[in-house]
């Protein structure tokens, strides 16, 4: 997850027509094409849905950077209840400029935004997953304070339902006795806010 990027270091122009609000239904098809420059192609169908669901959700929040009636970005906060502190951890969940909108200081607009909002919620730290290929990310990060604290590890909660389904099939078509039925448990997961249609399980998020 990067910036795409905004460049805090020089040649960047002001953002002074830009306005930093909420995301609306209307925004889907904008959406869509920012996710897809973060590298997570969606649909505007797919992105009108995770919207509303995450107008439902008060864990977390969406805004927009408007420029005159065009969305130049996007970023998501996402808060949640730690077991092993008092105040929430809050996550910067998604953030991207538009390629045509980039070094003209959008994406810090966007990050603080996400930083205020956090505040308001009494979030102490904001933490943040970033690629290891995204230098220009790491770099715009560091020059916003922030640092690098760890590694991030994932793992496709869904390949165990896939693998079992593939060796009951393989089984009965080689006459074994066919496995035993995939549990919904093991081959689905719930929907995550808004970068992806399957889900993201998240115990701690570090850099």
């Amino acid at each position: 997850m990067g910036p795409e990027t905004d460049d805090l270091r020089g040649g960047r122009r002001a953002a002074s027509s830009v306005t930093i609000r909420e995301a609306e239904p209307r925004d889907a098809a904008p959406v869509a094409g920012l996710l897809g420059e973060l590298g997570y192609p969606s649909t505007p169908e797919q992105a009108a849905e995770r919207l509303e669901r995450i107008a439902a959700d008060a864990t977390t929040w969406v805004v927009v950077a408007d420029a005159g009636g065009e969305l130049a970005g996007l970023a998501a906060l996402h808060v949640q209840n730690l077991l092993e502190r008092d105040e929430p951890g809050c996550e910067v969940a998604g953030l991207v400029v538009g390629q045509r909108f980039r070094r003209r200081g959008i994406g810090e607009l966007l990050m603080q935004a996400l930083e205020d909002e956090a505040r308001r919620r009494g979030g102490r730290v904001m933490v943040l997953n970033t690629a290891h290929r995204r230098a220009d990310a790491h770099a715009f990060y560091e020059a916003l304070g922030y640092e690098h604290t760890g590694r991030r590890y994932a793992k496709d909660l869904q390949s165990l339902g896939r693998d079992r389904t593939a060796a009951a099939r393989k089984e009965g078509d080689h006459g074994g006795t066919r496995g035993s039925p995939v549990k919904p448990s093991e081959a689905t997961a719930p929907s995550c806010p808004l970068l992806r249609s399957s889900g993201r399980c998240r115990l701690r998020r570090g850099t």
